[in-house]
């Protein structure tokens, strides 16, 4: 009986073992599209909330005050 109870420990944590060893895990490195910011020039992601329809182009900034500058501008 001991000897039942000794080979499922060791089937037990063997299992545990074999599935953290062959876990998948995210191989393809994450792209993010970067748009660069007009007015100071910072590269920022496509899912940045500053962004505005110009000529039928969407432009993003990286802030808000960068958003503002470039609609004073008049583009």
């Amino acid at each position: 009986m001991r000897y039942l109870i000794l080979l499922a420990l060791f089937l037990l944590i063997g299992r545990y073992f074999y599935k953290r060893l062959t876990r998948k895990t995210d191989s393809q490195p994450r792209t993010e599209v970067l748009k660069q910011d007009p007015v100071c020039g910072a590269y920022v992601p496509e899912d940045q909330e500053f962004c505005v329809r110009s000529h039928g182009e969407l432009i993003y900034f990286c802030s808000k005050e960068c958003m503002k500058k470039f609609k004073e501008r008049g583009r």
